[in-house]
């Protein structure tokens, strides 16, 4: 090292030009450190080099700091290979067995059936339906992270999404024996356009929560029109139930 160091040292002096930043390792009492150096030239008024200004500066926890940024970069990007084999995976895994339900429902639904079957044949094909959009919602979380994650523009019937979504969960109501209401605006039977998925995801979500945590009583929805534009609709979706709900303290927790 001490070599080298003097091999700097004749550069400078010979080529008349700066060093700036070098870094070298060097042991001393059994220490090993990690040190920056620059060295610049001294001219007197002739414009001759008379001497060497040489700064020195300790960069060891520096050079630490950034090998663990390094380290936690890598274990990040590693982690997130994992995570998208793994969604890819149980794509997979997940999207086979439901394809396969829902082709021996459609075949089912061909059969003769009564009146009380096909209600139910339709049930199974509506859950069927909500569970698919919410793997293809899991799968997709890559691109939600990213930012990447778009609202789809497409017509749908906004009073038969509210339909399949509530009939799911007729039988989930019905085995804890509370009344389901449920009140559409016939305002809002007009054409519409959006993400018929995401507000399907949220009807279930609302639906199921009410559901889940009332014993008794009764569950209601009601979806209403709260205002018009030549190119906009707002809906308000209002689920209220008699279960346990939220204490104050927790609502003021959570605002």
């Amino acid at each position: 090292m001490v070599e080298f160091m003097n091999r700097i040292d004749s550069e400078v002096l010979s080529q008349q030009k700066p060093v700036f930043d070098f870094e070298y390792v060097r042991t001393i009492q059994g220490t090993t450190q990690t040190v920056s150096v620059s060295q610049v030239p001294l001219f007197n008024n002739e414009g001759n080099i008379i001497g060497m200004l040489c700064i020195s500066t300790d960069i060891t926890k520096r050079k630490q700091h950034e090998l663990e940024l390094k380290q936690a970069k890598e274990t990040a990007e590693s982690a997130n290979l994992a995570k998208s084999m793994f969604l890819a995976n149980m794509s997979h895994e997940i999207r086979t067995p439901m394809n396969g339900i829902m082709g021996i429902t459609e075949l089912l639904s061909q059969t003769p059936l009564n009146e009380e079957q096909i209600r139910y044949v339709g049930l199974v094909r509506n859950s069927s339906d909500a569970l698919m959009h919410v793997i293809n919602d899991i799968l997709d979380i890559s691109r939600i992270e990213a930012g990447k994650a778009n609202l789809r523009n497409e017509p749908f019937n906004l009073e038969q999404l509210c339909n399949k979504s509530i009939d799911s969960f007729a039988l989930p109501a019905h085995s804890k024996y509370l009344n389901l209401y449920y009140q559409f605006d016939p305002a809002l039977n007009i054409a519409l356009v959006g993400d018929e998925g995401r507000l399907n995801q949220v009807l279930i979500n609302l639906i199921g929560n009410a559901i889940k945590f009332t014993d008794k009583g009764e569950v209601s929805i009601s979806i209403a029109a709260s205002g018009q534009t030549d190119t906009h609709c707002y809906v308000t979706i209002s689920v209220t139930d008699t279960g346990i709900g939220i204490s104050r303290r927790q609502t003021r927790q959570y605002l």
